[in-house]
């Protein structure tokens, strides 16, 4: 294996020209505000969000810990890093996880849900490459949110028969309700509400 000495993403990037990167080479990098994330060993950048999406992915991780509350052996978390392998790793904006998934780097098995909150830089991202690899992560619920303050979208979709089925599409004051992996009832418009 080859050894580099990244301090920079543009020192990153270079190097994943010559090879494909893996999750420790990740570690090299600083905590510059950025997103880093590994598809098939190619480094994906991203910029650091604005606030709209910030608030949303606030509050539906507030939204699944007091839907969870009584089931302790769920957490929801903002931007943890999920690695199936080592050329692999994705940073979902919100997860629920097990207890027993969690580890202080990054979790190797697909926990229970994964949300994404798009903007225009990442919505294409968001909705193909992403729903593709957590389908293949066996992830068995991927959310993605639109938050437009305006009229916010909830596109729910379910691992059923080893294909992700969309299973609702809530927009402004609908209402999404599911039992799993426990009861959670969702309004997009109350996601964009400080």
């Amino acid at each position: 294996m080859m050894t580099i000495m990244a301090t920079t993403s543009e020192d990153l990037l270079h190097e994943n020209e010559l090879r494909p990167l893996t999750v420790d080479d990740l570690a090299l990098l600083p905590n510059d505000g950025k997103r880093y994330e590994l598809v098939d060993g190619k480094l994906i950048v991203s910029a650091a969000p604005f606030n709209i999406h910030q608030l949303v992915s606030d509050n539906v991780v507030a939204l699944l810990r007091h839907a969870g509350r009584q089931h302790s052996q769920y957490r929801a978390f903002s931007a943890v890093g999920l690695s199936p392998n080592q050329h692999n790793q994705y940073i979902p904006d919100v997860t629920l996880m097990k207890r027993s998934d969690y580890t202080h780097k990054y979790s190797s098995g697909p926990p229970a849900l994964v949300v994404e909150v798009t903007s225009d830089s990442t919505s294409l991202y968001d909705r193909n490459l992403k729903k593709d690899r957590y389908l293949k992560f066996g992830v068995p619920a991927y959310w993605i949110i639109d938050p437009d303050p305006d009229l916010p979208v909830l596109t729910v979709y379910e691992l059923i028969a080893d294909d992700y089925k969309q299973t609702a599409h809530v927009v402004g004051d609908e209402v999404f309700e599911t039992a799993q992996p426990f009861p959670i009832r969702v309004v997009p418009a109350e996601l964009t509400a400080w």
